[in-house]
C-alpha cells in the first residue's frame, strides 16, 4: 500500500535491502513508532475502522493507509512536509471506510446508502 502512494507522500525502507546510515537510524530509534503514530493518527474520528480490527481485509488496509498518509484525515495537528502545509481534516471523505450506527463489521462508503 504504502509503495503505491508514491514516494512523496510514502517513503518505504526495507531493512534488508535498503542502506540505512547512522544518522538515519539515530533519527528513527530516537522518534520511534509510539511517537509517530501520536501525530498520524492523534485525531482519528470515532468510528474509523482500524487495521487491527480487520487484519486480513485488505480494502480496509488500503483505506485506513491512504487515509492517515495521503489524505491526512488521522493528523493531530498542521504540519508542512515540504510539499504545502495541510491542516487536520476530521470529516470523512469519500471512499473512507467507517461504521455505521457503531456496528462492527460494517464497511460503508459514501456511495452505498
Amino acid at each position: 500500500v504504502h509503495r503505491r502512494l508514491g514516494v512523496h507522500i510514502s517513503q518505504v525502507r526495507s531493512l534488508e535491502l535498503d542502506r540505512w546510515d547512522a544518522a538515519l537510524v539515530e533519527k528513527m530509534s530516537m522518534i520511534g513508532n509510539a511517537a509517530f503514530n501520536r501525530v498520524w493518527q492523534g485525531a482519528i474520528p470515532a468510528g474509523t475502522i482500524r487495521i487491527d480490527e480487520y487484519p486480513e481485509n485488505d480494502q480496509v488496509r488500503v483505506a485506513f493507509i491512504t487515509a492517515k498518509y495521503r489524505d491526512r484525515l488521522f493528523a493531530a495537528q498542521s504540519f508542512d512536509d515540504g510539499y504545502g502545509q495541510r491542516p487536520r481534516v476530521r470529516r470523512i471523505k469519500e471512499g473512507t471506510v467507517n461504521k455505521l450506527s457503531g456496528g462492527k463489521g460494517v464497511l460503508r462508503n459514501k456511495w452505498d446508502k
